[in-house]
């Protein structure tokens, strides 16, 4: 027995004093599990079991003060990311589409132009609906926008439900492009773009589905950055929306 305890103090303290300099979560974890298998016991699989125990987002500010220690750069930035992660996913009511500052207000969007011409009841339908999926065109923007960006964007509205299918268009993968090319050459719409995507997946029960939508979020990632104060909005609304792959 004394030479077991002393092989297995021999090949885990090293390990278990190498996972705790670097705090990484992955070696501590399988530290403690060998040291359990092995009952073996010191104050650094001590240390490593308490520090388990922390919550998730204490861990993690640890690692990001180690590794700031250490000069790793690049743990530096995953670790600040998970932190932003956490903190996003405990806080996603925060970031909700509505949440965006610059949305117009339901009862605005609702009496834009000729929608306040529309009796009460449709126009609180309109509120209602403001951000949810919709088969028709908009009758103004999502987002407060001087006059003629708020028409360019009810036309890019209309190339999203053309390259969705729920709009006759002989091309829509140009339709698409046209949305893309807008976002990439006026930042003032990218707010815009992106909520009036997020739009057409919630509560999306249209004969197409949300596929097309998804698509074309992606290529929007993928084509410009949604910016300060959307990027925080779709990284929740992903999370908590897409599917598996």
């Amino acid at each position: 027995v004394a030479k077991l305890e002393a092989n297995a103090e021999r090949r885990l303290a090293p390990e278990a004093d190498e996972a705790l300099w670097v705090l990484d979560k992955g070696r501590m974890e399988a530290v403690l599990a060998e040291a359990d298998r092995l009952r073996f016991v010191n104050e650094h699989v001590e240390r490593i079991r308490e520090l388990l125990r922390l919550p998730a987002e204490k861990l993690v500010e640890l690692q990001l003060k180690k590794a700031v220690e250490l000069n790793d750069r690049v743990r530096v930035i995953n670790r600040e990311l998970t932190l932003r992660g956490l903190y996003l996913e405990k806080n996603a009511f925060l970031f909700a589409p509505e949440h965006f500052p610059k949305l117009r207000t339901p009862h605005d969007f609702a009496c834009a132009k000729m929608a306040a011409l529309l009796s009460r009841s449709l126009r609180q339908e309109l509120a209602a609906g403001m951000l949810r999926h919709a088969s028709k065109p908009l009758h103004t923007s999502l987002t407060e926008l001087e006059p003629a960006l708020a028409k360019e964007a009810t036309a890019l509205f209309k190339c999203l439900l053309a390259y969705a299918g729920e709009r006759p268009a002989p091309f829509p993968q140009a339709m698409a492009l046209q949305v893309l090319q807008a976002g990439v050459d006026s930042p003032e719409l990218v707010p815009e773009i992106y909520l009036q995507i997020l739009k057409q997946l919630q509560d999306n029960r249209g004969r197409v589905g949300c596929r097309p939508y998804w698509e074309l979020l992606t290529l929007a990632l993928m084509s410009f950055a949604p910016g300060s104060g959307v990027d925080d909005i779709v990284h929740v609304f992903c999370l908590a929306h897409a599917g598996p792959a």
